[in-house]
């Protein structure tokens, strides 16, 4: 009974410690884009057009630095003497809440995630565009473009995994006994950039109060959008998009092996954008009790753009 207690309490502990949530949790992975497109479908050559995109922060953990773009018409309805709404910035319309706009670096929006306790979901903010449709369409001519708004966001990925390590007679013991053998906790943040720890536990100390087993770090790429290097998704080559970086921190008495590297933030490429794996051979010494509980915890920072599209025509037809 002492040990469930301790395993109860060593998680809700992490669980208070490192804002991570319980997988039982109605959360989503990070911002979700509810709705966009614009007031009307089809509009007249000249007509004032309002787009609007609405979007939640669905996921576990606070969405920073949140702004947003929409990209697929600038070229033709380009109009600078329009000037309702937000202003004309190099060729692209901004949009018309100051907070929205990419150049007001230090005003942008900040989602607050959902909340258990009080039953709320996470928060919802809008960005809107005006715009005055192309004049000089011929009569009897429509035209139709395809819209595509993109929401970028910073947030982060925070896991925590409880190893525990036993001595080869106390897992012998409590087999003898019927007990239950304690197999470890992982508490995850539910967040784009989803990672997972893996290891065979619970973990048996063979010698010297020592033992060396592999831990598989395994990065998948769930929101749905593009993740890139922390403030870097704005750069047009993207040539710092589909990476992120990543932190492992570790109990005193562990040696993360070939995961040495990541004790410093690290640059993590994401295959396709999708998905990489790391492998270490941890060894944890120094282990004086029969039962011990060995924390990893592995924490990614990142940028993050979803995408959404929608379309309108313009004609007087």
């Amino acid at each position: 009974m002492r040990l469930c207690k301790l395993v109860l309490i060593v998680t809700m502990a992490l669980v208070v410690s490192s804002g991570c949530v319980n997988q039982s949790q109605e959360y989503g992975d990070g911002v979700k884009i509810l709705e966009f497109g614009p007031d009307m479908e089809r509009v007249y050559p000249g007509e004032i057009v309002n787009f609007r995109v609405r979007f939640q922060n669905v996921g576990s953990v606070k969405a920073e630095n949140v702004f947003a773009e929409l990209l697929g018409i600038d070229e033709d309805w380009r109009d600078e003497g329009f000037q309702q709404g937000g202003p004309w910035h190099g060729g692209e319309k901004l949009p018309n809440e100051v907070e929205c706009r990419y150049t007001s670096k230090g005003k942008w929006i900040t989602l607050m995630p959902p909340d258990p306790l009080f039953g709320t979901g996470g928060e919802i903010r809008t960005c809107t565009w005006t715009y005055k449709a192309p004049a000089n369409l011929p009569r009897d001519m429509e035209k139709v473009y395809p819209l595509t708004v993109r929401v970028f966001y910073d947030y982060r990925t925070d896991v925590v995994k409880v190893l525990p390590v036993l001595s080869r007679e106390e897992l012998i013991s409590l087999k003898d006994r019927g007990k239950s053998i304690p197999l470890g906790t992982q508490s995850s943040t539910h967040s784009p950039i989803k990672i997972d720890v893996r290891a065979e536990t619970p973990i048996r100390i063979l010698d010297k109060n020592s033992v060396e087993f592999p831990m598989v770090i395994d990065i998948q790429n769930v929101g749905g959008g593009t993740a890139c290097l922390k403030g870097e998704c704005k750069k047009a080559w993207g040539g710092e998009w589909n990476k992120i970086s990543l932190e492992i921190k570790a109990d005193s008495g562990i040696d993360l092996g070939e995961c040495e590297s990541f004790r410093k933030k690290a640059v993590v490429d994401l295959y396709k954008g999708k998905h990489n794996t790391i492998k270490c051979y941890v060894k944890v010494t120094g282990v004086e009790s029969d039962v011990a509980y060995k924390e990893i915890r592995v924490s990614a920072v990142y940028s993050y753009f979803v995408d959404a599209e929608s379309m309108i025509t313009v004609g007087s037809g």
